[in-house]
């Protein structure tokens, strides 16, 4: 089992970090005077909704990491975790992206794996790109490396993308 941090970087945990504060300060500035008028529990309610908003992110997103095991890559996102069947990945490609994902960061790798019928991609951002990438490459001997990404030269995903096309 190889384990990858993930990368923070500043711009996106900001983002997340004010767009929390951004809420709650909304959600008690103006919420909290209009349900005060209806029952006076409710600024208390509000207050512990808000309270919650934070923990839930936390619950979320830490502790956040991969893991390339024996035949699968674990992707850990606070209570969220992703198993992908190494045998499943059709690439991993880099990209700079701002979509939502287990990261906190814009540079990232998009994983592409077979789930069910149909190719989804999962973005990930290790510490180590290119560690990452090695590593992943020496578990299967189907990858083979295409300018700083792996794509799937043998295996069944391969025949799945090539009836899909």
């Amino acid at each position: 089992m190889k384990r990858f941090r993930t990368k923070v970087d500043f711009v996106p945990l900001m983002f997340t970090i004010l767009a929390v504060f951004l809420l709650d300060a909304a959600a008690m500035g103006l919420a909290v005077p209009a349900f005060a008028e209806v029952s006076p529990f409710a600024p208390f309610v509000l207050f512990f909704i808000a309270a919650l908003l934070p923990v839930a992110l936390i619950l979320l997103t830490f502790p956040m990491g991969y893991e390339i095991l024996h035949e699968r890559l674990r992707v850990r996102s606070g209570i969220l975790t992703w198993n992908v069947q190494l045998t499943d990945i059709h690439r991993v490609t880099p990209e700079r992206s701002a979509h939502l994902a287990p990261t906190m960061s814009t540079d990232r790798l998009n994983v592409v794996y077979q789930y069910g019928d149909e190719l989804t991609a999962l973005r990930i951002s290790p510490t180590e790109p290119h560690a990452f990438l090695a590593e992943l490459a020496s578990r299967d001997r189907g990858f083979s490396f295409d300018g700083g990404a792996i794509t799937r030269k043998s295996g069944p995903v391969v025949l799945l993308d090539s009836i899909a096309h």
